[in-house]
């Protein structure tokens, strides 16, 4: 009811003033048309809810939508959203899903919210395994927190970005060792974190004696480092936080896919390099890893933050020449110190003391395991589907 009831009294005050004014011969030419009219905007402005006409027009007041949402928080449940499947924008929200599936031994959760929202999650799951688009705009990023994909992950509010099928040219005609540029087929779709692994989240782990502390502990020791990526930490010990998260580490074919995605972008958010503002890089880190809730523009095509810049991340990848075939062994991997020692792996992203060119989405660095990690080294996670 658009009608305020509150606002009766007044209205009668002002019918009254009406005919007292005509009464008392107030409203003579050539003005007798002037205060009526006067009167019945007031009247019509004051009977109906202008807010409510604003809103039917597109038209908003800054305070409107915070009074539709004070505290600017996200749904907790699913039935909360209003989903537009039909739009789709390049500066589009993520889709964020709260919903519990199957742990990573594809075994049923059993539960009352996977039988609740199991269905809801699988049809999106099935959207990016049906995914045909032309644009990077055209996927609208999905990002569920770990502990509602995988029963009892130790790091439930890790973020995780679904990654649809897509064909992409993986490498460049750049650099001898991103050559020969190739086509590369996405076959099935895989999750990974929208974020690179903090020092708060390693605190966790090392608290839960799955990891040892990082080789170099000055930047993880400052309270003001707590949500910059974790550095100085190997491999294996990147692989050793991940299977204790159920998770793994991505490829490098995964991390490009990631970055540039169908239309090969060469940064994680377009060709445009925008001056490095969508980064952390050489220029702007202060010369350190910075926070990975910093650069929201620089969110890649799925969601995911950071994939250029801020630190190098450990590809679960040998470092072979191209063409990538991921069934040459190259994707091996092993969690044993003493295996394959002298091995070269791969880094992906580009860090904080890098320029511009080594953060494109192609180029990629190898580095032996037995050199262990470095200042400007981190890692994410991934899931398979």
């Amino acid at each position: 009811m658009l009608i305020r009831v509150r606002n009766i009294p007044l209205i009668i005050v002002l019918t009254v003033l009406y005919v007292l004014a005509f009464q008392e011969g107030v409203l003579v030419e050539p003005f007798n048309w002037v205060l009526p009219t006067l009167l019945v905007i007031v009247v019509v402005g004051i009977l109906f809810d202008l807010s409510l006409i604003r809103q039917q027009l597109g038209i908003y007041h800054k305070h409107d939508r915070i009074r539709d949402n004070p505290t600017n928080e996200v749904p907790e449940k699913l039935e909360d959203f209003d989903i537009d499947e039909s739009h789709s924008s390049v500066e589009v929200q993520p889709e964020i899903v709260r919903v519990e599936v199957k742990n990573y031994d594809e075994q049923s959760v059993v539960s009352k919210e996977a039988r609740i929202y199991g269905d809801l999650l699988a049809t999106k799951i099935n959207r990016a395994r049906e995914f045909t688009g032309t644009y990077n705009s055209d996927w609208k990023p999905i990002i569920v927190p770990l502990g509602d994909i995988v029963e009892g992950s130790p790091t439930p509010k890790m973020e995780m970005c679904l990654v649809p099928v897509g064909k992409f040219i993986m490498g460049s005609s750049s650099w001898k060792d991103e050559k020969p540029p190739h086509w590369q087929s996405i076959t099935k779709p895989y999750w990974i974190a929208r974020y690179p692994v903090t020092n708060a989240q390693w605190r966790v782990a090392v608290k839960a004696k799955a990891v040892g502390l990082p080789y170099d502990c000055e930047l993880y020791n400052q309270s003001n480092m707590v949500d910059c990526p974790v550095v100085w930490v190997t491999l294996h010990q990147s692989l050793a936080f991940s299977e204790w998260a159920k998770c793994t580490i991505p490829t490098e074919l995964e991390t490009e896919y990631a970055v540039c995605g169908i239309e090969n972008w060469t940064y994680s958010w377009g060709d445009d390099w925008m001056d490095g503002e969508y980064a952390v890089w050489q220029r702007n880190s202060g010369g350190k890893p910075n926070p990975v809730t910093t650069k929201t523009n620089g969110a890649s095509w799925v969601g995911a933050m950071h994939l250029t810049g801020n630190v190098w991340e450990w590809q679960r990848s040998i470092y072979q020449d191209y063409p990538y075939m991921p069934d040459d062994g190259r994707e091996k991997m092993s969690n044993n110190d003493d295996d394959v020692v002298d091995e070269s792996y791969v880094l992906r992203g580009g860090s904080f003391f890098n320029p511009a060119n080594r953060l494109r989405s192609a180029n990629r660095y190898a580095r032996q395991l037995s050199e262990g990690g470095n200042l400007n080294i981190g890692f994410r996670c991934a899931l398979p589907v």
